[in-house]
């Protein structure tokens, strides 16, 4: 909550830091180091509170084969509510498996990418005099997770692959720093695919019009 009041702008004030260029990356990174290091200290003294997790770590252990004691434990555990954790990323498996267990495999993985070029963080950057984009990562990811929201609510309302009975998503970003998403959609047995033509209902491959998109056309 710290962090998130000085990174919210405000009417009528100008911030220093919000303007700051690289040097904005640099303090994200040094207050989601602090953030983490808060986290791991809390769990550091409240081993105790986290006890239930010893039994399961053994027979993790035991179904991996590790036999020695000298390769069995941890000094510290890390629970599965720990963002990225071991524990985090195997519940989430697991659950993943569930799904599958329940409703078979997935019918269609989508990909969301985030754009620049949205007209909310264009009008941002003009509003706010901001000369790269990438300056305000913040900024993209809030336009991206309001986009992805609207994105979910749409598959899920408007049903454009029709009725959807389950989903599941991760949010990666990418090496220049923009988000994106991968989703898997389960679908109703009614709505599933199952010829190719109706493969092609919603997977297309068009060349853009020279003339309406000159821009993609050079890309």
């Amino acid at each position: 909550m710290y962090y998130s009041y000085f990174l919210h702008d405000r009417l009528d004030t100008y911030s220093l830091l919000l303007h700051s260029g690289r040097l904005l990356q640099q303090y994200l990174v040094d207050a989601y180091v602090c953030v983490e290091q808060s986290r791991l200290d809390y769990i550091r003294k409240h081993q105790d509170k986290f006890r239930m997790e010893y039994v399961s770590g053994v027979r993790d252990a035991i179904s991996r084969g590790d036999s020695e004691a000298h390769c069995i434990g941890k000094r510290m555990i890390l629970p599965s509510s720990f963002v990225g954790g071991p524990r985090y990323m195997y519940q989430h498996y697991q659950n993943a498996l569930a799904i599958c267990r329940a409703y078979g495999n997935p019918q269609y993985f989508i990909t969301f990418t985030c754009n620049v070029k949205w007209t909310e963080i264009q009008r941002y950057i003009i509003e706010h005099c901001i000369h790269r984009s990438q300056n305000r990562t913040d900024v993209i990811a809030r336009v991206f997770q309001m986009k992805f929201e609207s994105f979910l609510q749409f598959i899920k309302k408007a049903q454009p692959f029709g009725k959807v009975i389950a989903f599941l998503y991760t949010i990666e970003f990418q090496k220049r720093g923009l988000p994106h998403s991968h989703t898997l959609v389960w679908v109703s047995a009614d709505s599933k695919i199952n010829s190719p033509s109706d493969v092609d209902k919603y997977i297309t491959a068009e060349l853009p019009d020279r003339n309406a998109n000159p821009v993609c056309m050079l890309l």
